[in-house]
C-alpha cells in the first residue's frame, strides 16, 4: 500500500511538474507573442507620427518656399512695373524728330497689317501739324512697304499722348497703335523679358 502511494505521489508529482513546465512554456509563448504585438503597435505608431512630422515639415517648406517665390515675383513684378513706367515717361522727353519718325512708322506699320488703300488717321493735335506739313513724305513712307497706297485722310481729335488710330475709308477695321495701346499690347512680352532678364 504504501508503495501505491508512493507510486501515486510521484505520478502526480511528474504531472504537476509537466503541467507547469507546460503552463511555463505557453506563459512565456504568450509572452513573445504579446511583445511582438506590443512592438508592431509602437512601430506602426512610430511610422504614423513620423510620417505626419514628414508630411508637416513637407507642407510647411512648401509653404516657405511659396512665400519666398511669391515675394521674388511680386519684387520683380514691381521692378518691371517701374522699368515700363520710367520708359512711358522717356517718351515724353523724346526728340521731335525721334518722335515724328516713330509717328511715320507706327502709320505704315497700321496701314500694312490692315493692307489698307486708303486710310483715316486718328492722332493727337499736336502730331496732327507735323503729319499735314509732311503729308506726301509720310505717304511716300508707307508706298516704300505697301503698293498701291493712295491716300489717307488727318484727323487730330485722339485724345493720346503719342501713337496713332489708323482705320480703313472703306470698312469698319482699324488698328490702335498708341503709345498706350502698345504698352498694352506688349506689356507681358516687355514684363517676360526684364523678368528673364532678372533671373
Amino acid at each position: 500500500m504504501n508503495e501505491l502511494k508512493k507510486n501515486i505521489r510521484e505520478r502526480a508529482e511528474a504531472l504537476i511538474k509537466k503541467t507547469i513546465e507546460r503552463a511555463r512554456r505557453i506563459k512565456e509563448r504568450e509572452f513573445v507573442i504579446a511583445k511582438e504585438k506590443h512592438d508592431q503597435l509602437l512601430l506602426k505608431g512610430k511610422e504614423r507620427i513620423d510620417c505626419e512630422i514628414k508630411a508637416k515639415r513637407n507642407s510647411l517648406k512648401a509653404a516657405m518656399i511659396l512665400e519666398f517665390r511669391l515675394k521674388e515675383e511680386n519684387f520683380k513684378d514691381s521692378l518691371a512695373q517701374g522699368l515700363l513706367q520710367e520708359a512711358k515717361q522717356a517718351l515724353n522727353t523724346l526728340d521731335r524728330d525721334v518722335l515724328q519718325q516713330s509717328l511715320k512708322s507706327l502709320i505704315r506699320e497700321a496701314v500694312t497689317t490692315l493692307n489698307l488703300k486708303k486710310a483715316h488717321i486718328l492722332i493727337n493735335k499736336r502730331d496732327e501739324t507735323f503729319l499735314k506739313e509732311h503729308y506726301d513724305e509720310v505717304v511716300s513712307f508707307i508706298r516704300e512697304k505697301v503698293n498701291g497706297f493712295e491716300n489717307m485722310e488727318i484727323d487730330g481729335s485722339l485724345n493720346s499722348y503719342g501713337g496713332v488710330v489708323v482705320r480703313s475709308s472703306s470698312s469698319g477695321e482699324f488698328f490702335d497703335n498708341t503709345f498706350k495701346r502698345r504698352f498694352e499690347r506688349f506689356n507681358a512680352e516687355f514684363k517676360k523679358k526684364i523678368l528673364e532678364r532678372l533671373g
